[in-house]
C-alpha cells in the first residue's frame, strides 16, 4: 500500500471523531436554544398576546359550521347518489346514461364519466369538511391561533364564494357567503 493511501487511512477514525465531537457539540448548542425559547412546547407563535374577545371564536365556529353543513350535506346526497340517483345528478335521466357509457378521455378509458363524477362530488365534500375543520379549530384556540389562519380562512373562503356564483345554484352561493363574511369579520375583529 502506497504510503500517502496508508497515512490517509490511519487519520480517518480520528477525522470521523473530530466531525461526531462538532455534530454533537452543534447539535446540543441548538438544544439548548431551543430549550431556553421554549419552542419544544409551542410550533408556532400566537396570533396576540392580548386576549380576543369571545366573539371572533364565535364567528369562526359559526362559519366552520355553515361550511360543514353544506360539506355534510354534500357528502351524504352523492352517498344517496350512488344508489339511487336524483340529487346531484342532470335532470334528464339519458345524461346520466350517457355519462355512464362515456369515458373520461384523461382516464385512457379506465373510468367513465359518472364515476368521476361521483369522485368529484366525494373529493369537493372532503375538502369543504376539510375548511369547516380547520375553522371550528381555529375558534376553540383563538388565543394560541398562528397569525396567518384567519387570512387563510377568508381567502379560501372567498375562492369558494367566487366558484359559488359562477358555477353553483343559489342555496349554496348563499351558504358559502356567510361562511365566508364570519370569516372575514373574524378578522377584521382580530386587528383591532
Amino acid at each position: 500500500m502506497p504510503a500517502h493511501e496508508r497515512s490517509r487511512t490511519t487519520r480517518e477514525p480520528a477525522v470521523k471523531d473530530h466531525c461526531d465531537k462538532q455534530v454533537y457539540s452543534l447539535l446540543s448548542d441548538y438544544r439548548c436554544i431551543l430549550l431556553k425559547h421554549n419552542l419544544e412546547q409551542r410550533q408556532f407563535p400566537p396570533m396576540s398576546t392580548k386576549n380576543l374577545p369571545p366573539i371572533i371564536a364565535i364567528l369562526l365556529i359559526l362559519g366552520g359550521s355553515v361550511f360543514g353543513v353544506l360539506g355534510g350535506l354534500h357528502a351524504i346526497y352523492t352517498l344517496l347518489d350512488l344508489r339511487n340517483p336524483r340529487r346531484l345528478v342532470p335532470v334528464d335521466p339519458a345524461v346520466t346514461h350517457a355519462m355512464a357509457n362515456s369515458a373520461l378521455r384523461l382516464s385512457g378509458g379506465r373510468t367513465d364519466m359518472w364515476r368521476a363524477w361521483i369522485g368529484f362530488n366525494f373529493s369537493h365534500s372532503l375538502g369543504v369538511l376539510l375548511l369547516a375543520t380547520l375553522a371550528i379549530w381555529a375558534g376553540f384556540r383563538i388565543n394560541r391561533l398562528p397569525a396567518a389562519v384567519m387570512p387563510a380562512l377568508t381567502l379560501i373562503g372567498c375562492f369558494y364564494v367566487l366558484l359559488a356564483l359562477l358555477y353553483w345554484f343559489r342555496i349554496p352561493a348563499i351558504g358559502v357567503a356567510i361562511g365566508t363574511s364570519c370569516f372575514a369579520a373574524a378578522w377584521v375583529l382580530s386587528l383591532r
